[in-house]
């Protein structure tokens, strides 16, 4: 892969993740400290995991194709 593909992906991965960081901060500020998604059983810790590997997915799909992922 070259350098200017790889800085392409990490620029648009780094941006999606301070889109994130921004939108968390907004909307669930308090996400960071309370953890909930450590907490065995809770809806919280099944929709980390989802959304962990939705994020692997996309950045598979982009690393593979460069295809950015639908918002």
């Amino acid at each position: 892969m070259s350098t200017d593909v790889t800085m392409s992906l990490l620029q648009l991965v780094q941006g999606r993740s301070d889109e994130l960081r921004d939108w968390l901060a907004t909307h669930a500020a308090d996400a960071a400290t309370e953890q909930r998604h450590l907490d065995e059983g809770t809806p919280e810790r099944a929709y980390w995991h989802y959304g962990y590997v939705t994020a692997l997915q996309d950045v598979l799909r982009l690393l593979a194709t460069g295809d950015q992922p639908k918002m």
